[in-house]
């Protein structure tokens, strides 16, 4: 899953630049993942939403009821780097789901 923040304090015009651009690096992200497992016998699916990065994760893990969260410390994008750690810790604080962060 790669969320897409749509909360970027700059102007308008570029936010709608911004938001795309990240759109594209999270698709060719999830391309290559998918890839990445083409041949395993493990189900994969993935997903990309754009909105609130935090609780985009929890309402979908808890839809979907999963055992654990798996997430990276930081975000891949310049404006997610500014909020190192902050996502996870949401994440962690606003779910009864287990959670794993890699670093």
């Amino acid at each position: 899953m790669n969320v897409v923040s749509d909360l970027i304090a700059v102007n308008v015009d570029y936010k709608i630049d911004i938001i795309s651009q990240n759109i594209a690096m999270g698709e060719q992200l999830l391309d290559s993942v998918k890839e990445a497992f083409k041949d395993s016998p493990v189900k994969l699916t993935t997903l990309y939403k754009v909105g609130d990065v935090a609780k985009e994760i929890v309402e979908k893990a808890e839809k979907e009821d999963v055992d654990l969260i798996v997430m990276g410390s930081r975000g891949l994008g310049v404006i997610s780097r500014t909020f190192l750690g902050s996502i996870s810790h949401k994440v962690i604080n606003n779910t009864d789901k287990s959670v794993l962060v890699v670093k």
